[in-house]
Parts: C-alpha cells; structure tokens; sequence
C-alpha cells in the first residue's frame, strides 16, 4: 500500500503565514489550502500508483523496493520553498 503525506493545512498554514495579527478570514483560507492539497494529493497518488504498475509489469520494480519521495512546495510570491521527503515501500 502507498501512502503520501502532506502537511495538515495547520501546518502550511502557519509555514506561510504570521496570524497573529491578521484580520484575513483564516476559514475561507483554509478552505482553499484544502483544496490545494487534495487536488495535489490526488494527482501524486495517481501518478505514484501507476509509475509503481509500470515498473512492476517491466520488471523495474520488485515487491519490498523503498523509494524516496519528494514533493516541492512553491509559493514564489510568498518565498514559500518546502521540500517533504519520505519513504515509499512496496509492500505485498
């Protein structure tokens, strides 16, 4: 089984922003972090499975290979540049 983990969007959230004096409406932004971070997630997911079905049917990849992943989080405007690193173990 696969599994990515991203930042809960707490985390993101306060990596991009200082809220403490903020008059932003926090839930509305949430929201679209959210949003962001599933519609992400969804395509990583997708695009890890079948890059793994592909190496398995060419015999590239084996049942109890690891392989590192890395997701680049970019924000240019808010000099946001994140870098989250983790395993992926293919398991039977």
């Amino acid at each position: 089984m696969l599994a990515i983990v991203f930042p809960s969007p707490q985390l993101l959230f306060s990596m991009v922003f200082d809220t403490g004096n903020s008059s932003m409406n926090e839930d509305a932004l949430n929201m679209q972090i959210r949003k962001f971070l599933k519609k992400t997630g969804i395509t990583s997911q997708r695009s890890i499975e079948q890059a793994v079905r592909d190496g398995l049917q060419d015999g590239k990849v084996k049942i109890g290979d690891s392989f590192e992943a890395t997701i680049s989080l970019s924000i240019r405007e808010l000099g946001v540049d994140v870098d989250i690193v983790d395993t992926i173990k293919i398991e039977e």
